[in-house]
């Protein structure tokens, strides 16, 4: 087995006497763009479809418990309720007593000094707070209350607020919400006497 092995042709150097050979200048060269077709829409397939329907749901339910989670968030007020309005005859109060008005939103304490009116509304988010044994406390969050509505414990900051009464010639008792009052019950003033 022999082999062949091509010869190369000898290659001889170049002579030191020759001058080198200098190109022509180059032209700058400007790129013509060449009209492509635009490509083909591609064809959506079932995959993709599906894909793109569960991201548009994953967004709505995003969507969804951000609006429900600000909603939660956001007292609830009773606009345009009038702010000045009569609660009733001191007959219609029972003695050491505390009356919820839920129309109202009020509890109206009547006791030996005499009668006093605050907000049934929690000062942490305006949900309704409940009596209990030592006073009152939110269901929403757990802020509690004294008796007097001063804050125990919980996320609400403020005490529930007081308002101010009186009575009215006719003999009934009026409440401004309003109007801020010392927290407590007060002797009313006499009939006619006004705010």
């Amino acid at each position: 087995m022999s082999r062949k092995h091509k010869r190369l042709p000898e290659q001889t150097p170049a002579s030191p006497e020759a001058p080198p050979v200098s190109a022509p200048p180059a032209e700058p060269q400007i790129p013509v763009p060449t009209p492509t077709a635009a490509p083909a829409p591609e064809r959506a397939t079932r995959r993709d479809l599906l894909a793109r329907a569960g991201t548009a749901a994953l967004a709505a339910c995003g969507l969804g418990a951000v609006v429900g989670a600000v909603r939660f968030a956001m007292p609830e007020t009773a606009d345009g309720t009038p702010r000045r309005f009569a609660l009733g005859t001191p007959a219609d109060f029972k003695m050491r007593t505390v009356t919820w008005l839920r129309d109202r939103e009020l509890f109206v304490v009547r006791d030996d000094k005499g009668f006093g009116a605050f907000s049934s509304r929690c000062t942490h988010l305006g949900c309704t707070v409940q009596r209990t044994a030592e006073g009152f406390a939110c269901p929403c969050h757990g802020a509690r209350y004294d008796a007097q509505g001063a804050v125990v414990s919980g996320p609400a900051r403020r005490s529930l607020p007081w308002f101010a009464l009186w009575q009215e010639a006719d003999g009934q008792v009026w409440v401004d919400v309003s109007r801020a009052a010392p927290t407590g019950t007060i002797a009313l003033a006499p009939p006619g006497a006004g705010p």
